[in-house]
């Protein structure tokens, strides 16, 4: 079974949680398998739906449910979340990545790329030469209403540019002698007991959500034995103090979802919040 979310463009945000009917007409029911939003058709695992016309699947599972849950919290709050994702990442693209890494991706981040590649910023950027850059939204607002972050002050990032801030940490750990990396450690705390290693960098945190200062939300694919596995940590060079945000990105939306989003920064367009408060 599977959960479907309509997304409305240029309109007020429609939510809306079904069963999904197609795996009783013989179409592929997968949990990875975008649903085109009008006529039924299924398009092919690698086509890029149009970003009008796609529709979300959320699949039937404790990450669904709570971005399901999440995504009714956006709403009430007004914020455009649902409506700033991107479409889903293909099977070409999420191999290439594995690829790129040289790392094999938790099926709870496949899952959540597979429902969507990152977001659009709340900061449309058009760089102009010799001239200020234009700053935009990314979506037309009705009156009232504002972009975001799926993660709160965190956006969410395309695999294109998780790959690009993965990388910027590579550079640093290529690129630093094995005293220079002990002196980095040495600057740093964990919550050892909570399973992160007192690291500053580490090729198997994958960033997928970033703030604008360098620091990223990271899926920890090389816990303490007390951790776990595609756990979320906070990593950065602000963020002196390792730590586990979330046991697994389920629980992590459960909690967006588990309560009204209170404004924590932003402006009469963009609603930031703190997802560790």
């Amino acid at each position: 079974m599977l959960l479907t979310v309509a997304l409305v463009i240029g309109a007020l945000i429609a939510i809306a949680i079904m069963a999904n009917k197609n795996q009783a007409k013989g179409q592929d029911a997968s949990p990875h398998t975008p649903q085109a939003m009008s006529d039924g058709h299924k398009p092919q695992p690698d086509a890029a739906p149009d970003r009008a016309t796609w529709q979300m699947t959320l699949p039937d599972t404790p990450l669904g449910r709570s971005l399901a849950a999440a995504f009714v919290r956006f709403a009430e709050s007004r914020i455009r979340i649902v409506d700033q994702l991107n479409p889903p990442a293909s099977d070409d693209e999420i191999a290439e990545f594995e690829k790129d890494l040289g790392l094999i991706m938790p099926e709870e981040m496949r899952a959540l790329y597979k429902i969507a590649n990152g977001q659009k910023s709340p900061f449309l950027v058009t760089y102009v030469d010799g001239g200020p850059n234009k700053i935009e939204l990314p979506l037309t607002l009705p009156e009232g209403h504002f972009v975001g972050n799926l993660f709160g002050n965190y956006e969410f990032l395309t695999l294109g540019d998780a790959k690009k801030e993965w990388d910027n940490w590579r550079v640093i750990i290529e690129q630093s002698s094995q005293e220079e990396l002990d002196d980095f450690d040495d600057h740093v705390s964990a919550d050892t007991n909570g399973g992160v290693r007192k690291q500053y960098a580490n090729l198997k945190w994958i960033p997928i959500a970033k703030d604008g200062g360098g620091n990223a939300y990271a899926i920890d694919l090389d816990p303490t034995d007390q951790g776990n596995i595609g756990q979320i940590i906070v990593i950065g060079p602000d963020e002196d103090h390792r730590r586990v945000l979330a046991p697994t990105l389920a629980d992590l939306f459960a909690r967006i979802g588990g309560k009204a989003i209170e404004l924590d920064d932003g402006d009469d367009q963009r609603f930031y919040f703190d997802i560790e408060e």
